[in-house]
């Protein structure tokens, strides 16, 4: 669990980041040719920090991922004549270089629904909101997770399933590490869902449930133990199927989604 300290600190990097991004597009990054063009929809567009360094890594080798975020009519207005080198770019200039790309609201409110970009988004660094639209649709984002969340839950117990069996049926070495890996990457967002929670994207995945899963490190090395075998190994599968059938029956999905599948031995 978070200190207040920890909070501090995180503000504190964010409030730093913020001001950094701003002096490149008030700088170098405002005469480019793509920022340029959009006119007066620049200032009226969100502004995100995303990725890496929103997270607290600090590798100035690692690009900003920044994303300018149009209102819809301002992007209908822009996509008449807008040519995609005008909608995304990289620019080596500063240290770390930036990326960024020229989106659209419904393109961000769509692409919240998956829980990976929920989660990134919600530790994002929000350089400008004009209106509060973004921290609204993170909002909506959130509330129709919970809504939804038993699907979710279900979608990902059958991938870890699936991953199970079809490791155990691959034709090669090669193929049962594959799905062996896609079952373990599943079973650890599992165990982010049974928290009723997001998870977070595969970069940052396990670090994530290693900290706020009370055995989380355990499960972790699980994970790991079998995605580095060839086929699924029937007593880290038996334990793996354990841990996360607790959890899961812990949060209320027992009996409707475990019995659903048969068992794999």
């Amino acid at each position: 669990m978070g200190t207040a300290t920890d909070g501090e600190a995180i503000a504190q990097r964010h409030q730093r980041l913020a001001a950094g991004v701003r002096a490149y597009l008030e700088g170098p990054g405002g005469q480019l040719p793509g920022l340029v063009r959009l006119g007066p929809a620049r200032a009226g567009a969100a502004v995100v920090l995303c990725g890496a360094h929103a997270l607290g890594q600090t590798d100035r080798r690692l690009p900003w991922d920044v994303e300018l975020v149009l209102s819809d009519e301002d992007w209908r207005l822009l996509g008449r004549t807008a040519r995609p080198s005008e909608l995304a770019w990289r620019d080596p200039r500063p240290s770390p270089a930036v990326e960024l790309r020229v989106r659209d609201a419904a393109w961000l409110r769509e692409r919240l629904a998956d829980p990976a970009v929920l989660w990134l988004h919600q530790r994002a660094t929000l350089v400008q909101d004009p209106g509060g639209g973004t921290t609204a649709m993170l909002q909506a984002a959130v509330a129709a997770l919970r809504e939804r969340l038993q699907e979710v839950v279900a979608d990902r117990y059958r991938a870890l399933r699936a991953g199970l069996a079809d490791a155990a049926s691959a034709a090669d070495r090669l193929g049962a590490r594959l799905a062996v890996a896609a079952a373990s990457r599943a079973a650890l967002e599992l165990a982010v869902l049974a928290r009723g929670e997001p998870y977070p994207p595969l970069p940052w995945l396990a670090g994530h449930v290693a900290r706020v899963d009370p055995e989380g490190e355990e499960l972790v090395a699980l994970c790991a133990r079998l995605a580095g075998t060839a086929g699924a190994a029937p007593d880290a599968v038996a334990e793996l199927r354990r841990m996360l059938d607790e959890r899961l029956d812990g949060a209320g999905y027992g009996p409707d989604l475990i019995q659903a599948y048969p068992c794999i031995c």
